[in-house]
């Protein structure tokens, strides 16, 4: 079931609302042409793309379906084709008062009718923005995009037309339009904003009974306390001027009744809470897009819990993987260490193997150079040699040809001489007791002489020529030596060696 109810909201003269809550004084609207320019912004595609610009609800592509209409004077209604057919009413209708408006006085009254949700579907192609109090975009806390709602159409134009047209006659026909029909300035219907509703300006102008052909301004009668609208008698609060509330309370009891009298699906009774008072355009508004905006923040808490379960799961197992990978550091870090002592240890040996090489290239150096200096030297000994074998030569060709060993009959008669036969005869006759005689003695030691002077290369001439051929011989045996054999340090020091 729907709801059948208004929403009323008045403006002073100059168009400055009531006070907002928290406020210190009337809220300026800018004008009553404002007013009426917001309203009737269809009539204008420049006004309707400023008001679109303050209102993001408002879909500029239907703004063709409102219906705009302004009271005609003959009571009756006709189309509006300007701003200025509306405030050219209000200024006539001001013209009729015996007392002149004030600042602090109420001028227009706007009431808002939306078409029940149940004559409503949703539009398959737009979507209406949740905004804030401020009119801001809320964005979702759960898809970080605007936050939207379904857009409500008629769901037949025409029947909610007869809806709006009941909901007017109950406004002006049954008192709540304290000067009927006339009092009503225009009407528009509204089909472009979120869901379907219909404006219209009123007055709160009457006849006044003290000065016939005037009106006056019986806004506190109709919608405020007054003292001249009290509980009637039999009441319990008989005699008391009535509220505001309860007058509005009244109002919206009335206007179900009869839009049901009229046959429409609405509720009968509201929820004693909201008894007496009706949110209206932007109350509702508010309301509905804070249920929305808490049912999204519910989402996203709800997203966010189960979001925090997979992150929790994810960092209990991210703390098994790190503990895993720590000891496993631990274990690289061991193994790195075994590895950097066992690298040092062989740096150490590399750095040892490098001084013993080192050591053993500047060995090997020295070796090299004694080694060069033991050459040269050996050199200049071979060279020294060499001039030797050169002076030996020289002498040996001096000297002449070697003598040959003399014979041992030669030896023996040379070393005999004159008496050699007086000398064996003697010898022979001197026997010994073995039965050898001294000749036999003398024979042994001559021949064994002569075996070691021929050993010895020495003649056994004269001394002289013995000893000069000797010394010859000497020089052949040395050059021998030299050929054959390296000389001795001590040969080397004390000169040729030989002679001495």
């Amino acid at each position: 079931m729907g709801r059948a109810a208004f929403r009323a909201t008045h403006a002073k003269t100059g168009g400055k609302f009531p006070p907002k809550k928290g406020s210190a004084g009337a809220q300026p609207h800018g004008s009553n042409e404002a007013i009426i320019k917001e309203a009737l912004r269809s009539l204008d595609p420049e006004q309707s793309k400023i008001e679109a610009a303050k209102n993001p609800n408002i879909v500029l592509a239907d703004e063709a379906l409102n219906e705009n209409w302004v009271n005609d004077g003959n009571g009756g209604m006709k189309p509006a084709t300007s701003f200025q057919e509306a405030l050219d009413y209000l200024a006539s209708r001001n013209a009729q008062l015996f007392r002149k408006q004030t600042a602090n006085d109420y001028e227009l009254t706007e009431i808002v009718v939306h078409l029940p949700d149940n004559l409503c579907i949703d539009d398959p192609v737009n979507v209406s923005y949740v905004l804030d109090e401020n009119g801001k975009q809320v964005i979702s806390e759960k898809t970080g995009q605007p936050l939207t709602k379904p857009r409500r159409i008629a769901r037949d134009p025409d029947e909610a037309r007869r809806y709006f047209n009941d909901a007017q006659e109950f406004l002006t026909e049954h008192g709540i339009v304290a000067g009927g029909h006339d009092g009503l300035h225009w009407r528009t219907d509204q089909y472009s904003e979120h869901r379907p509703h219909m404006q219209l300006g009123f007055d709160s102008y009457a006849v006044d009974p003290k000065h016939p052909g005037f009106l006056r301004n019986e806004f506190s009668r109709k919608w405020f306390s007054h003292r001249d609208v009290v509980y009637p008698d039999g009441h319990p609060k008989a005699g008391k001027s009535v509220s505001g509330k309860v007058k509005l309370s009244d109002y919206q009891t009335a206007m179900r009744e009869h839009m049901i009298e009229r046959g429409w699906p609405v509720e009968a009774e509201i929820d004693k809470a909201n008894e007496g008072s009706y949110l209206g355009k932007k109350n509702y508004a508010r309301a509905d897009n804070n249920r929305i905006i808490a049912e999204d923040r519910l989402a996203a808490a709800r997203e966010q819990e189960d979001q925090n379960a997979v992150d929790l799961a994810e960092l209990e197992e991210a703390d098994a993987d790190l503990e895993e990978r720590t000891q496993d550091i631990a274990q690289r870090e061991t193994d790195w260490l075994t590895r950097k002592r066992k690298l040092d240890a062989r740096e150490a040996d590399l750095d040892r193997r490098d001084q013993e090489t080192a050591d053993d290239r500047l060995a090997a150096q020295n070796e090299r150079r004694e080694a060069e200096s033991l050459n040269a030297a050996k050199r200049a000994e071979i060279a020294r040699l060499r001039a030797l074998r050169e002076d030996v030569e020289r002498d040996l060709a001096a000297a002449g040809p070697a003598p040959q060993p003399p014979s041992y009959d030669d030896m023996r008669a040379e070393f005999l001489g004159e008496q050699s036969a007086q000398l064996t005869a003697f010898a022979k006759s001197r026997k010994r007791p073995d039965g050898t005689t001294m000749l036999d003695d003398f024979e042994d030691w001559a021949r064994a002489k002569h075996a070691k002077l021929t050993r010895q290369g020495q003649p056994v001439g004269r001394y002289e020529t013995w000893r000069d051929r000797t010394a010859a011989a000497q020089k052949r045996l040395t050059m021998a030596q030299l050929n054959d054999a390296p000389m001795r340090a001590s040969e080397r020091d004390r000169g040729h060696g030989y002679g001495e």
